[in-house]
C-alpha cells in the first residue's frame, strides 16, 4: 500500500479500534516506510495487565478487516522497565533495503539476544523477505487446476520440516531434510 493508504485505512482502523480500550489517554499513529506505529498511551492508574489484554483483543478484531496477507502487528508493552538504552542503525551505499534486512534479523540480532538481561526487538523499517508467485492462465488451464489448488499445493509444500546442518570447511550449512526415519 501506499502510505497514505496506510494511513487511510489500516492505521485508522487501529487508531479507531484503541479507542475502546479500557483507560486509553491518547493514539498517535505514525506511518515509516510501509510500517505503521501505533502508540497508546494510558492513565497513570490503569491496570496495564488487563489494558493489554484488551489491546490484544482490539488488534484481532482489527485484522478481520484487512485484507488478506495483512501482517499481524507485534504489540509491545513499554515502561521504565523496557525503554530501550540505545539504537542500532544500517546504511549501506551497496547493499538493498531487503539485503540490510536480512542481516540485520537473522546474523545481528541473534547476537543481541546471547547478552544476559538483554532483550533484542525485531528489527524494523526494511523490506520482508517475500516470494511472488506468477501463474501462466493458459498453463492452468492445460493442466484443468483452479487458483484455489495452486494455492493449496503451494502452501502443502511450503512447510517449516526437519533440518541438519552440514559443516564445509569453516561453514555450518543448514539443510533440509526430506525424510525421517523412526526405529
Amino acid at each position: 500500500m501506499t502510505p497514505g493508504q496506510m494511513e487511510g485505512f489500516i492505521a485508522t482502523r487501529y487508531q479507531n479500534q484503541m479507542l475502546y480500550v479500557s483507560g486509553i489517554k491518547d493514539v498517535e499513529v505514525k506511518n515509516i516506510q510501509g510500517l505503521c506505529l501505533v502508540k497508546c498511551t494510558f492513565y497513570e492508574d490503569v491496570n496495564m495487565a488487563q489494558a493489554a489484554g484488551e489491546v490484544a483483543s482490539q488488534v484481532s478484531r482489527v485484522m478481520s478487516y484487512l485484507p488478506p496477507g495483512s501482517v499481524p502487528p507485534t504489540v509491545v508493552r513499554f515502561d521504565a522497565s523496557s525503554l530501550p538504552v540505545g539504537e542500532l542503525v544500517f546504511s549501506s551505499a551497496s547493499a538493498s533495503l531487503g539485503q540490510m534486512q536480512d542481516l540485520a534479523s537473522t546474523k545481528i540480532r541473534p547476537l543481541f539476544s546471547q547478552i544476559p538481561g538483554a532483550s533484542a526487538p525485531p528489527p524494523f523499517g526494511g523490506n520482508e523477505r517475500t516470494v511472488v508467485v506468477r501463474v501462466d492462465p493458459d498453463k492452468m488451464k492445460s493442466y484443468a487446476l483452479t487458483p484455489d489448488e495452486i494455492v493449496s499445493a503451494i502452501v502443502k509444500n511450503n512447510q517449516v520440516s526437519p533440518a541438519g546442518a552440514v559443516g564445509m570447511g569453516d561453514y555450518m550449512v543448514m539443510t533440509r531434510a526430506t525424510r525421517c526415519w523412526i526405529k
